[in-house]
């Protein structure tokens, strides 16, 4: 079972961001702005919120500080690409979301459904690949974003 979650994790975007025609390379950077947001605030709200009497886990906070900036992302974006090759670039910049999805959700999927991502096929496989999986998706996106975001440029007679 832990090996289909990591699966649909790692295959999600991409294929949100392909058939959406969406934003890849934003996707990726809302999702480390997610990551960034459940590491530094997660605790602190899912305190707030308990103390208002509703019963959220901690990980369920932050599993919702990850997927929410996601999922807006790609839905907010969708149909910006038309082009088959830019199209293709932002596809796989989706891949790296979802590589870096999986890594940053399985902590908190294993403490909240109580799967054991350890005796999966596919996480050691995951795991060993995490620098270049951030490392070379973030610049990857960024230089999508940097040089490949503009909008063509038409002359006007």
């Amino acid at each position: 079972m832990a090996d289909v979650v990591l699966v649909a994790l790692i295959i999600g975007p991409p294929i949100a961001v392909f058939f959406l025609k969406s934003n890849g390379a934003l996707a990726f950077l809302s999702l480390c702005a997610g990551y960034v947001a459940c590491t530094l605030a997660g605790n602190d709200l899912a305190n707030l919120i308990n103390k208002s009497n509703l019963r959220l886990k901690n990980t369920d906070v932050d599993l919702i500080f990850l997927l929410v900036p996601l999922i807006l992302t790609i839905i907010f974006t969708a149909r910006a690409y038309v082009v088959q090759t830019k199209l293709l670039m932002q596809t796989l910049a989706g891949l790296a979301a979802g590589g870096l999805l999986a890594l940053s959700a399985v902590p908190f999927l294993g403490a909240s459904t109580n799967l054991d991502f350890s005796q999966s096929k596919i996480w050691p496989a995951i795991q060993s690949g995490q620098s270049y999986i951030v490392g070379i998706g973030a610049l990857y996106c960024l230089v999508l974003i940097w040089f490949f975001n503009g909008q063509p440029h038409k002359k006007h007679k």
